[in-house]
């Protein structure tokens, strides 16, 4: 089953865009609009493989919004979307496993959220079997 992915911008042109780049890649998209609609998924139950995050939403700061999704959810990886690069420099932003900058070139945003969910499935190797190796 392909890996689910949240895709929060307030932007419909955004989620449009960067929906569409994912879905090709073959990934299950979600597009929400608000900070607020995608903790209401979370908190009813939805199990994304990835978060991508913006920053500037309509009814929440991203970054509030990203503390709140570790909180609630620390296994899953958010990738903070932004057109804002100062944003690295913020330790708020420290629970982002990623931080990319927004651009129309599919392969950036769907290279990083390969890499992070092939992150996370080597995390998810129990302990035993890297022991083991070698």
């Amino acid at each position: 089953m392909a890996e689910k992915i949240l895709l929060v911008d307030d932007n419909p042109a955004h989620r449009d865009l960067y929906g569409g780049q994912l879905s090709e890649a073959g990934y299950r998209v979600h597009k929400i609009a608000t900070g607020g609609g995608a903790l209401r998924a979370i908190e009813r139950g939805e199990r994304p493989d990835a978060v991508i995050l913006g920053i500037n939403l309509d009814d929440a700061a991203g970054i509030d919004t990203l503390g709140e999704i570790v909180a609630k959810r620390p296994e899953v990886p958010v990738v903070l979307h932004s057109a804002h690069p100062s944003l690295k420099d913020d330790f708020r932003v420290w629970g982002a496993c990623a931080i990319i900058s927004k651009s129309s070139e599919k392969d950036r945003l769907c290279g990083c959220v390969r890499e992070v969910l092939g992150r996370r499935r080597v995390r998810a190797i129990p302990r035993r079997a890297v022991e083991n190796v070698g």
